[in-house]
């Protein structure tokens, strides 16, 4: 890598034997190639096209003849054609482009590569011909094997064509997905930025298609759908088709989150009273969680999540007692100390600085109980209370070395080295 940016320094300066040479030297498949892109995109940015092509030209040659003998190798040449590929879509080099994308024989680099080139269309389009830049981009995913793949990238261009104010071809997109599950998320989002532009009614015919298709989804995918559906049905005032469609979500899990995701819209929009009776819903539904819900695994994890979910509802709400007493009941330990580390954060920032300290010097999972702390002395130091602040990293630093898991621990002092850091506390 480090070979790749200087190379790509030298060229800049004009040195381009030099340049060469110590691109030659690398010994990573991807960064060699790279840096040979890069000296063929300097070369074109100074007018020298017919060289430029020429590189380009001999790199895609190599790496067709190249063959991985490992994954590493496949992941190494996948990258290099990708960025290859980006490289002539950007020099306006549509079919040379698709040519290099075509040889990509992972279906999840070739995704990738094609959400870019898309990107790169798209901008394209603006200055030239929108459409046919549509009509390219359709067609770049037909060579995917996988219906998923497809379908995830046709999502994606829909909510980019929705975004540039284009419904029409936006639902024109949606209609290709043949996955039910990507059409209803297409759906869905389409309607969020709809009624993000403040176009109400269009917003609400896109959440009538997501519905359509999510009747014909089934398990956790349906459950899930169901429960983002009911958020923006609420948000669209349609209280009784969201409070319905929460009703229906078989997930006893997802359907307490639904319930307590509904009961903080209705609070924004000023309905106090139907807010606290979808809390109570919520409550009721995570209270009434059984072994015949959860035939895998422990009853008490399911429960002690909806439980964890609702005491940060409830905090934000400003009703302190009952969050506090609903996460007092969590079992699971994990959980349980996640939930203090949330709601202690709420707490300092509203300054209630002793029941914050109190609440996260009763966290049992080491890990969660200096995260704790590296939260509260963030919130401190920005309230200008800095040795206050000082005094909970050094908390966090106690607990933190006890966390027994490496990969905890590593993050978690490098979350704290990077605080002291920012604080001048190089030492």
């Amino acid at each position: 890598r480090t070979f790749a940016s200087i190379s790509k320094i030298l060229m800049e300066r004009g040195q381009k034997e030099e340049s060469l040479d110590l691109a030659s030297k690398i010994n990573s498949i991807q960064y060699y190639y790279r840096a040979l892109t890069d000296i063929s995109k300097i070369l074109m940015e100074r007018g020298q096209k017919e060289e430029s092509q020429e590189l380009i030209s001999k790199i895609t040659d190599a790496l067709k003849s190249y063959i991985p003998t490992n994954r590493v190798g496949t992941r190494e040449k996948s990258i290099a054609l990708k960025y290859i590929s980006k490289t002539l879509m950007e020099q306006g080099l549509k079919v040379q482009s698709l040519k290099v994308v075509s040889e990509i024989t992972d279906d999840r680099s070739k995704s990738s590569a094609y959400r870019e080139l898309f990107t790169i269309l798209m901008e394209q389009g603006k200055k030239t011909d929108f459409q046919e830049a549509i009509k390219a981009s359709l067609e770049m995913p037909s060579e995917l094997s996988g219906t998923g793949n497809k379908s995830e990238i046709f999502r994606e261009i829909s909510s980019m064509l929705i975004e540039q104010g284009l419904k029409d071809e936006s639902f024109k997109v949606v209609s290709e997905i043949t996955d039910i599950h990507y059409m209803t998320l297409a759906y869905m989002e389409i309607s969020t930025i709809l009624m993000s532009h403040d176009k109400m009614e269009e917003s609400q015919e896109a959440i009538k298609e997501s519905l359509k298709a999510a009747s014909d989804l089934t398990g956790s995918n349906k459950s899930e759908v169901y429960l983002e559906l009911s958020k923006i049905l609420m948000e669209q005032g349609k209280k009784k088709e969201s409070l319905k469609l929460a009703s229906e979500i078989n997930d006893v899990e997802v359907k307490s989150k639904a319930y307590g995701e509904i009961s903080k819209i209705l609070m924004d929009q000023g309905e106090k009273e139907e807010s606290l009776e979808a809390i109570e819903e919520s409550l009721k539904v995570a209270t009434e969680i059984t072994r015949s819900d959860i035939p895998f695994g422990s009853v008490d994890l399911p429960k002690s999540k909806a439980f964890a979910d609702l005491s940060k509802i409830l905090m934000e709400r400003g009703q302190k007692k009952e969050s506090l007493k609903l996460a007092s009941e969590i079992n699971d330990v994990e959980v349980k100390s996640k939930a203090f580390a949330d709601l202690s954060k709420i707490l300092m920032e509203r300054g209630q600085k002793n029941e914050s300290l109190k609440l996260a010097s009763e966290i049992t999972d080491v890990f969660y109980k200096s995260r704790a702390y590296i939260e509260i002395s963030k919130i401190l130091m920005e309230k200008g209370k800095k040795k206050e602040s000082q005094e909970a990293i050094k908390e966090s630093l106690k607990w933190a070395s006890e966390v027994p898991h490496y990969i905890d621990k590593v993050r978690t002092f490098a979350s704290i080295s990077k605080i002291l850091m920012e604080r001048g506390q190089k030492e």
